[in-house]
């Protein structure tokens, strides 16, 4: 069934929509009537330097009914929240005509740039800004342009809202406030040039005989050199004047060792995005349509060429730096910088780059082929991050640990590349391969059966300042030996635990051979039938292994072992060697005074005198007593008084030295033999030892009288006779 609007209704439609209509239509006047006209004037001086002047204007009769204060307000708020990046001229009236006047002036083209980017911030604008400023005098492309992506609306965006918080405007008005612009221009050299663009500066006024494209490609032969190659093409073919201006140039502008050829290679440019060129079919044509220039060298001379040969505007950075990406270890050849050709390109000229290798083998990748063609690097300027990425793969690892005897470690870790690779990463690998720090030592490397080896000694005083060494140059390594009790006579058992995570550091899927040696130390001596690893040959204090191919995760590219052992320690060999010295020296002091005593008790029975005589040895006390002559031994002063003998015929008394003086000590001869008349003096006359007997006399007897002279009588018989 079919429905028709009654005629009625349709009527009555018809004006509401012509009333809404002429609503909006008187609105959008209104709002347009409030927003302020903008002009600016780009002045650009000699050298870069230059100013901005941006102008507002306000129609103070239009907008009387929106502006609270007029011209007076206006101005005291922009003064207030003025940004530090302008200067404010303050508001000139022409009638109902109010013009706020502002000014950015910069010293350099980086200068304006970085004052742009932070007036945009303050505007609250999320423009990254892009400024093409270029003066050019030598060159293809001799003149002056200017390329900006923003107007000067986003840089006065600060203005609305200051209006708003000071009250001169409703928050309603906001969004009307800076109208459209109405003329941008550039002064250059006193010369007023219109911009191509009503809202953006776009300005060019150059003499033009450079090229339309620019196509470089970069191929890195090592970790340090490369080969440059530039491609310039025109956008048509160059006629012979054009062709010689573009040679002249060239010839004198190009790099140390480069050469310039007439014509391209169409498969190159096209490899690096030019897909859609269109070459001249006859032989001149194609030598017209552009040039090629060629220089290789190090990165350095690349830098210096493309410098001379595009202008200093041009600078890239080339890094080499060792990756682990995904478990699998890459060489990323990276270049930045910035490639300016305005100098020989034609306003508008697009860049392309090739970063590539000349490696050539399934293990080099190229990873960007860029093409350069939107708006921001389209006119002669390109900022440029790229790299390419070569797969570096660790062939073998080889680890030779040595445990001393006191207790410092030693381990030489080598690392072995191919030989050609080895080329491409060198500066990488010894950087990735270089010591912690506190460990003296450099990298050093040797080429073995095609292979370059990556070798570096890592040493600890005590197994724990080893592991702390380790574990900083092979994460999630450990080494340890259990602790040693302090003395040990016979030895003791102890364990060496030690787990070196030889793929950790750069190359997780490290699938290589692997080769460990471990030297014990002097003493110690392995217990048990066990082994470290399966396979693993055990030769006196050696242990080695050989895997021919890691894989998989189990091993996780490492070996771990726990080797049980027993060996006497060295502080324990040196206190058993003091204990020895220490006994021996005991026993021979031991035997030296056995027979010192021994001698003393010979020499006391051989010479009795020198030793303490008894109390009760009368015998040796007689004998001396005996053996004095008595006018000599006498002591009148002291002795009793003897009573007198009879008397006898006159005869001279026998002199001392009638008696013949003893051959040998007087201690040693007996009682004289040949007087057997003589009775034995008794006891009780007898002194008491070491008592001279012609001091003391005996007690309780009478004193010994003195012997009779021969032929006389001692009241016990005759002395001296047959």
């Amino acid at each position: 069934m079919t429905h028709h609007t009654p005629e009625r209704v349709r009527t009555k439609r018809a004006p509401r929509t012509i009333v809404a209509t002429v609503l909006l239509s008187i609105l959008a006047l209104i709002l347009a009537a409030c927003g302020a006209r903008l002009e600016t004037n780009l002045t650009m001086e000699e050298g870069g330097k230059g100013t901005r002047i941006m102008y507002t204007d306000f129609n103070l009769k239009e907008d009387a009914n929106y502006i609270k204060g007029g011209a007076d307000a206006l101005d005291a708020s922009m003064r207030k929240h003025l940004p530090k990046q302008l200067t404010f001229d303050g508001i000139t009236r022409d009638g109902d005509k109010a013009r706020a006047t502002f000014k950015l002036s910069f010293d350099s083209p980086s200068d304006y740039q970085a004052k742009v980017k932070e007036l945009l911030k303050t505007s609250g604008s999320s423009i990254d800004p892009s400024i093409t400023l270029s003066e050019t005098k030598e060159g293809l492309v001799t003149g002056v342009r200017v390329n900006e992506n923003f107007a000067t609306k986003d840089l006065l965006g600060w203005i609305p809202e200051s209006l708003v918080v000071d009250g001169v405007i409703e928050s309603s008005r906001k969004s009307s406030v800076l109208g459209s612009e109405e003329k941008t221009v550039l002064t250059y050299q006193g010369k007023e040039i219109k911009s191509s663009s009503y809202t953006r500066l776009q300005v060019t006024d150059v003499q033009d005989n450079g090229f339309n494209s620019l196509v470089l490609k970069l191929q890195i032969t090592d970790s340090s050199k490369a080969e440059a190659k530039i491609y310039l093409l025109a956008k048509d073919i160059m006629s012979p004047e054009r062709g010689q201006t573009v040679d002249n140039y060239l010839n004198a502008h190009l790099p140390t060792n480069a050469s310039v050829s007439r014509g391209i290679d169409e498969q190159a440019v096209k490899s690096a995005g030019l897909y859609y060129l269109n070459m001249p079919t006859s032989e001149d044509g194609k030598a017209q349509i552009g040039r090629t220039v060629s220089f290789s060298g190090s990165m350095e001379e690349i830098q210096a060429g493309l410098k001379k040969l595009l202008g200093d505007s041009t600078s890239l950075q080339y890094s080499s730096e060792l990756k682990n990406d995904s478990g699998s270890l890459y060489v990323y050849d990276q270049v930045k910088g910035t490639i300016n050709c305005t100098s020989v390109c034609s306003p508008g000229a697009k860049i392309y780059t090739d970063i590539d290798s000349s490696q050539g083998s399934s293990t080099s990748e190229r990873s960007y082929n860029k093409n350069y063609s939107d708006t921001k690097e389209s006119d002669g300027k390109l900022e440029l991050s790229a790299y390419h990425r070569t797969r570096v793969e660790m062939k073998s690892v080889k680890v030779e640990t040595i445990v001393k005897d006191n207790q410092s470690v030693e381990a030489k870790f080598s690392f072995g590349f191919d030989a050609e690779q080895a080329k491409v990463a060198d500066a990488s690998l010894r950087n990735s391969f270089k010591l912690p720090e506190g460990q003296e030592g450099e990298v050093s490397t040797r080429e073995e059966n095609g292979q370059v080896y990556y070798e570096a000694t890592l040493t600890g005083k005590d197994p724990k300042e080893f592991e702390s060494r380790l574990q900083a140059y092979l994460p999630n390594s450990s080494f340890s030996m259990s602790e040693r009790a302090f003395y040990a006579p016979f030895g003791e058992d102890y364990r060496l635990n030690a787990k070196y995570m030889v793929g950790a550091k750069i190359d997780s899927s490290f699938k290589g051979s692997y080769d460990f040696k471990l030297t014990m130390p002097d003493e110690l001596s392995k217990t048990g039938s066990d082994v470290p690893y399966k396979d693993a040959e055990v030769s006196g204090k050696e242990i080695t292994y050989h895997q021919e191919s890691m894989s998989g995760s189990s091993s996780a590219n490492s070996k771990d072992f726990t080797l049980q052992a027993h060996g006497i320690t060295l502080m324990s060999m040196i206190i058993d060697g003091v204990l020895v010295l220490l006994i021996l020296g005991g026993i021979v002091l031991i035997i030296r005074a056995i027979r010192r005593s021994a001698k003393k008790r010979a020499e006391a029975v051989v010479n009795p005198v020198v030793a303490v005589p008894a109390a009760n040895a009368p015998v040796a006390n007689a004998a001396a007593n005996y053996a004095q002559p008595a006018p000599a031994q006498a002591a009148p002063a002291q002795a009793a008084p003897v009573q007198p003998a009879p008397a006898a015929p006159a005869q001279p008394a026998a002199p001392a030295q009638t008696i013949p003086a003893p051959a040998v000590p007087m201690q040693n001869i007996p009682a004289p033999a040949a007087q057997p008349n003589v009775p034995p003096v008794p006891p009780a006359n007898i002194p008491p030892a070491n008592i001279p007997p012609v001091n003391i006399p005996a007690p309780n007897s009478q004193p010994t009288p003195p012997p009779p002279a021969p032929g006389q009588s001692n009241g016990y018989g005759s002395y001296g006779q047959s």
